[in-house]
């Protein structure tokens, strides 16, 4: 009997030992709860911010898996208070850069997905963005680099515009100073500011257009040099018959010279059209026929007509004796002066003390670079260029012909009155005439 008491415990027993075993295995083949990952924490732009600019970049703080799964990053962005829309999925980085509407409330949150289907989302934040920067505008004038701005002018740019219908004004910065930073009129309406200038100056300028929203656009920076004044000179005039353009002329050394280049025009000719025999009439970088067109031109109303040889001299021979005795192309009771007529004056300058010569004849504007002249006697003479056969050097050189074949030379380089030597008959020139 006791045999079998014992046999039946440890029957028992090993029953019991048995089914522990069978059921610490199975546990031990199940797989782990996954657990969900930490919600992200909205970090920029902050929550109900204003006047974010367009090109934002959203952040938020990494997420930690309790698992120690691989978290990436569900980005969910619009307009609605409830963010549906994907605005960038699977994404690994703490950062999403966006371009947005102006002037647009935005809501956004980040969802995080351990790629078990363990997610956690952020609370939802909202922002603003800023209005539209005005529209770009041009300055007009004065054009950039321009030269000779009289002290009384203006400057003047074109007007700005905004796409949300605010306001436009303008802050107007004008000095010597690259760039302009002194605002000398700030917040106006008007594309226009008065200037009142120092003379022979150089100016740097630009414009800023805001909006009501303090949104800006910023214009490029030009610069301009003001006039420089001339002394004062008792200017006489001449009325040519022939077409009754007005002349200053001017008394120097007891003769009187024209003091611009000869303006007459009979015909124009395209550059084309040259001739060693034959009258021609030229207007720097005019190419056509009509003459009212020619004279509309700024290079004409500056700088006159450009002759080749025949046109000038108008079937005189020509002549080295002072006076030439040549009238040429110059009205009645003028002529074209010759050589000896021009050293002449040149002698003059030198005489009266100006070892530079050019530099007391030459005009105050208008040669490059800083060739510009004091134009003591009023004599304004002009870079007007040649046509060899092309049109070349308006700036930079004038060119006079002489009765004489030959023809003088002015550069922006020098202050020296020079001598080419006889000249191809085609090619065209300034006249300057001397009256008889």
């Amino acid at each position: 009997m006791k045999n079998v008491i014992i046999t039946s415990f440890i029957a028992i027993f090993l029953s019991f030992f048995m089914t522990f075993i069978s059921c610490d295995q199975t546990a031990e083949d199940e797989e782990p709860e996954n657990l969900n990952p930490a919600a992200p924490v909205l970090s920029s732009p902050g929550h109900n911010s204003k006047d974010v600019k367009v090109d934002v970049t959203l952040s938020w703080q990494a997420s930690l898996d309790p698992d120690g799964d691989k978290v990436k990053y569900n980005v969910f962005l619009d307009t609605n208070t409830s963010p549906g829309q994907a605005a960038s999925m699977g994404q690994t980085t703490t950062t999403f850069n966006i371009i947005l509407n102006a002037n647009t409330t935005y809501y956004w949150k980040v969802e995080a997905d351990d790629g078990n289907n363990g997610k956690a989302s952020s609370g939802i934040w909202s922002f603003t963005t800023i209005n539209n920067a005005p529209e770009a505008f041009n300055l007009i004038f004065p054009s950039i680099s321009q030269d000779c701005v009289p002290l009384e002018s203006k400057l003047v740019w074109g007007s700005s515009s905004d796409s949300d219908g605010e306001e436009i004004s303008y802050d107007v910065y004008l000095g010597t100073d690259q760039p302009p930073t002194n605002i000398v009129s700030a917040s106006q309406s008007d594309t226009i500011f008065q200037l009142s200038l120092a003379e022979r100056t150089t100016y740097y300028w630009k414009v800023i257009a805001k909006n009501e929203s303090g949104q800006t656009k910023e214009s490029a920076a030009w610069y301009f040099t003001s006039l420089k004044l001339p002394p004062e000179v008792d200017y006489g005039s001449l009325i040519d018959s022939r077409d009754n353009t007005v002349y200053n002329t001017i008394l120097i050394d007891g003769y009187t010279w024209m003091a611009e280049n000869l303006a007459y025009l009979p015909e124009v000719h395209a550059p084309a059209d040259a001739s060693e025999t034959d009258p021609r009439y030229y207007v720097y970088e005019y190419d056509g026929s009509s003459i009212q067109d020619a004279i509309a031109t700024d290079n004409f109303q500056e700088y006159g007509v450009l002759y080749n040889l025949p046109a000038v001299l108008n079937g005189a021979g020509s002549s080295s004796t002072n006076p030439s005795g040549v009238q040429g192309v110059c009205p009645s009771g003028w002529h074209v002066p010759s050589r000896a007529e021009w050293d002449e004056l040149g002698s003059f300058l030198i005489d009266s003390g100006h070892d530079e010569p050019a530099l007391a004849i030459k005009a105050i504007c208008a040669w490059y670079d800083g060739g510009d002249g004091d134009d003591i006697y009023g004599m304004s003479f002009l870079p007007g260029g040649s046509k060899t056969p092309n049109f070349t050097q308006i700036g930079l050189r004038g060119y006079w012909w002489t009765s004489s074949d030959w023809y003088k030379i002015m550069e922006y380089t020098n202050n020296y009155i020079g001598y080419g030597g006889n000249a191809h008959p085609y090619y065209a020139m300034s006249v300057r005439c001397k009256k008889d």
